[in-house]
């Protein structure tokens, strides 16, 4: 289609150029002199060609547009279905937010431990908070609601409430993962003093190879569990944007948000 276009323009500025040289050609050899009549046509075909379009072309242009349009409504029913079906599943979660603030009332609450505590207790508050306020969006899809003012309020709460839950996990995870990144260098530490030990220490070692294995385990889940909340966290800002009417940047490229989307699904489904 570009060559296509190219061609058109190029054609139509070589024909536009044609009236020009043969006025000036005209004017200095006078009417009736051999130059006026001896003018190019070479692309006298294409002009001809441009202002009378190939029908097979178009026609072929014309299904390709219908079947693009076709496949897009598809794709935007699809989308439609699955985020109907998404909400509907989760309905009633926010109970188990509330169930895991009442499991944190017999958390300790030490010096160091309270940082965590704190960050729990935002992260399932938030957490709970969005998935209540979202079973509206899903009475909304199931037309048991109106659109309103107040739900539209409502979504923008529970937006905020999403991305609140996002901060205080990807805090929580970064937290934790600094803790066993110290507890594995200790042990590495502790291992290697062993190895100059006599041979009696052979069981120690035995059982530090395994709390090692599990602290390194542990650890990569929580990269994994920060890298999905940093891709939900952009698509979040994505959503306020659109809620308030701003300019997203190149966050709101739909390549993008359909590259975020499949990172996080597939995390998710991991």
């Amino acid at each position: 289609d570009k060559v296509l276009k190219a061609a058109r323009h190029a054609s139509g500025l070589c024909a536009a150029s044609l009236p020009a040289a043969a006025a000036g050609q005209h004017g200095a050899r006078g009417p009736g002199t051999h130059g006026g009549d001896a003018m190019p046509s070479c692309s006298m075909p294409d002009r001809d060609r441009d202002r009378d379009p190939d029908p097979d072309r178009d026609r072929l242009q014309h299904q390709m547009l219908q079947h693009r349009d076709g496949v897009t409504e598809r794709f935007v029913r699809l989308e439609s279905a699955l985020a109907t079906c998404r909400k509907a599943l989760r309905l009633g979660k926010f109970l188990a937010s509330v169930r895991k603030l009442r499991d944190l009332k017999s958390a300790p609450a030490n010096g160091d431990e309270r940082p965590l505590l704190i960050l729990s207790v935002v992260f399932h508050c938030t957490e709970g908070l969005y998935y209540f306020l979202d079973q509206f969006q899903f009475l909304v899809k199931a037309k048991v609601v109106k659109k309103s003012r107040t739900v539209e309020s409502l979504k923008r709460w529970a937006t905020w409430a999403e991305i609140a839950s996002y901060v205080s996990d990807s805090a929580l995870s970064a937290i934790c993962i600094a803790r066993m990144g110290t507890k594995l260098a200790e042990l590495d530490h502790t291992r290697a003093v062993e190895d100059t030990q006599p041979d009696d220490c052979d069981e120690r070692r035995k059982k530090v190879k395994p709390e090692k294995d599990k602290l390194q385990k542990a650890i990569s889940e929580h990269k994994i569990a920060l890298t999905q909340n940093c891709v939900d966290f952009l698509m979040a800002l994505d959503e306020i944007a659109r809620l308030y009417n701003l300019r997203s940047g190149p966050l709101g490229d739909p390549r993008i948000l359909s590259t975020l989307g499949l990172i996080s699904a597939c995390i998710g489904v991991r």
